[in-house]
């Protein structure tokens, strides 16, 4: 018995062994991603375009033979579950190179891989040839036309992250000889395929260092040593290893999920490696780059703007509301041509409204961050005219800021003091006090939608819109998307609770709101909070028949399209004023504005 165990334990060990060693490495999730890859009409990248279109991808397949282009985009297409397009691209041309790069812009605003693959080699003996531009055609082809088509490329790799570009070198690397880079000295196909492939990693290793490795990785590979592909083939050469084993190597690349965040990298075959020492040269790097910035005269890398997340844009409302009460207008704050407006004027920025007497920060605090347009929008309380931080006149606050290149470069605020008429009647208390008294936001407005009931920025406008119509037409026969328990609350006053007997939303406007607003206009949607059903909008109400005109701030959180609660912070403004965001057009008309 003791032997029979210890030959199962010694058959489980080696099956598990065996099954480690088998297990597919992690890779990331391809589906919905659109990647291209040159040269994938055949060998090498055709195989790796078939690959990524099982995983779910998007394929831009390239290559100057369209028929079969299209017929392997249509196959991709068909076996699935991704998609595939072809794309036709002379890379001999960099005019061609230039177009092919529109198109590909035109179609798809964000690229998330590219492999640039399509090279040549030319036969040992074969006379030096010009591209069209007049350039050595191997360097023209294997390494100048992925430098310009990367760089045209790049805003929608960027906008594509986290992205990959995977530069498929080889392990023949001479060094750029910088005298007679285009060898009309002594030119020889093999000098000239080595010399394009060693440009490629060096260009590798350049990129790399100016992007992002969080949002943009680029790295360089020796697929395999001589495989069975055309070009090859074609030179008379016996195969050594196979495409799929090339394949395997750029995949790892590709979407290895082991690879994420890591740049600059060089592999052979599976294997991190050493490149040829003139790729770490940090001034051969420099004069490759400028050189190829000239002969290609490549566009210049725009450097992809740092984008806030919800935690950033609070931050910003904090370091705003902190350097107005401190009358601290620091340029690394502020844009130098910060345009600022506080209760629908334009002011100059940080000597006036508010800016004047704010003496401390309230505890009231609403964000909106809006994540997709980078503003962000917030209703609180601050204080006015007080001799420390902690007294003076509590006043509501309504405010967005728009942020651009770290800087804030808009603040548009409604200011609503005690001595803002704040009712028609005269009978609610100051709103700097009311909203005080509310402590914190509602806890339905901080909790999060479930992602797979999460309305689009779009649908979730017009859904807050339906009320501002409703309230407009005032003849109870509107579309009125409110659920049952609508609360609404305006200048911190829960509305349908007055006169001691409590109504719904939908029922105030079917049979209460008759004849109140003849107009409800320059409606502007400023802040989006898809992740929380939230929408914050300023506007106009007048009412024609006593010459007044509200101006507000208001928000609604929405679930599953229909309005569940309302907060609004207003005060009275000149009748007929706008915003003063506004043409006159918009501030007189009812349409949506989405302000981005």
């Amino acid at each position: 018995m003791p032997r029979l165990t210890s030959l199962l334990c010694l058959l489980f060990l080696v099956y598990s062994i065996a099954a480690n060693a088998a297990a597919p490495a992690p890779v990331i999730d391809m589906n919905g991603k659109t990647a291209l890859v040159t040269g994938s009409t055949s060998g090498l990248g055709e195989v790796v375009a078939r690959r990524l279109g099982r995983m779910g991808a998007t394929v831009i397949v390239h290559g100057l033979d369209e028929s079969r282009g299209r017929a392997i985009a249509a196959e991709i297409t068909a076996a699935g579950p991704g998609r595939a397009t072809y794309q036709p691209g002379d890379l001999s041309s960099l005019e061609d190179v230039r177009q092919l790069a529109a198109r590909i812009r035109a179609a798809h605003p964000r690229l998330h891989l590219l492999i640039n693959n399509a090279g040549i080699l030319g036969r040992t003996g074969d006379p030096r040839r010009e591209s069209r531009d007049g350039h050595e055609l191997t360097f023209a082809i294997n390494y100048l036309s992925h430098f310009l088509l990367t760089r045209e490329l790049l805003p929608q790799i960027q906008a594509g992250a986290p992205a990959r570009i995977v530069n498929v070198a080889s392990g023949a690397q001479r060094p750029v000889d910088f005298d007679d880079v285009m060898l009309k000295r002594d030119y020889q196909s093999g000098t000239a395929y080595a010399q394009s492939k060693l440009a490629q990693v060096t260009f590798t290793m350049s990129l790399a260092e100016q992007l992002d490795p969080a949002k943009v990785t680029v790295n360089a590979l020796h697929p395999a040593t001589m495989m069975n592909t055309p070009m090859v083939l074609g030179n008379g050469m016996q195969a050594r290893s196979s495409v799929e084993d090339g394949a395997n190597a750029v995949m790892q690349l590709a979407v290895g999920a082991a690879l994420t965040g890591r740049t600059g990298l060089y592999f052979n075959q599976m294997n991190e490696a050493r490149a040829h020492a003139q790729a770490y040269d940090a001034a051969a790097r420099k004069r490759l780059w400028d050189l190829s910035v000239a002969l290609t005269q490549a566009r210049p890398i725009a450097q992809s703007p740092v984008r806030c997340d919800r935690a950033c844009l609070q931050k910003w409302v904090d370091n705003y509301l902190a350097a107005m009460r401190d009358q601290n207008r620091d340029p690394a704050l502020f844009a130098a041509d910060v345009r600022f407006t506080e209760n629908g004027v334009r002011l100059p920025f940080g000597r006036e409204g508010l800016w004047w007497g704010m003496s401390g920060i309230g505890t009231y605090k609403f964000y909106i961050p809006d994540t997709e347009t980078q503003q962000i929008a917030f209703l609180g309380t601050v204080r006015e005219n007080g001799k420390t931080q902690t007294d003076g006149d509590l006043v509501a606050i309504a405010l967005r800021l728009k942020i651009k290149d770290q800087r804030i470069t808009e603040v548009e605020q409604i200011v609503s003091r005690p001595s803002n008429s704040n009712s028609s009647r005269g009978d609610f208390p100051p709103t700097g006090q009311g909203v005080e008294a509310m402590g914190a936001p509602h806890p339905i407005f901080t909790t999060s939608i479930p992602e797979n009931e999460r309305a689009s920025r779009a649908e979730l406008i017009e859904t807050a819109n339906y009320y501002f119509t409703g309230l407009e037409n005032n003849d109870g026969k509107g579309y009125y998307p409110f659920t049952d328990d609508c609360v609404r609350f305006e200048n911190a006053v829960d509305v349908l609770a007055r006169g001691g007997t409590r109504t719904t939303c939908k029922k105030q406007f079917e049979e209460g709101l008759k004849g109140i607003v003849d107009r409800v206009r320059d409606r502007r949607f400023v802040a989006v909070d898809r992740e929380r059903g939230i929408v914050f909008a300023f506007g106009f109400f007048d009412h024609h028949r006593i010459n007044w005109t509200w101006q507000l701030g208001e928000l609604f959180r929405i679930e599953k399209g229909q309005i569940r609660r309302i907060e609004a912070i207003f005060h009275r403004a000149p009748f007929g004023m706008s915003s003063g965001w506004s043409t006159y057009e918009q501030g007189m008309s009812s349409q949506i504005q989405d302000v981005r």
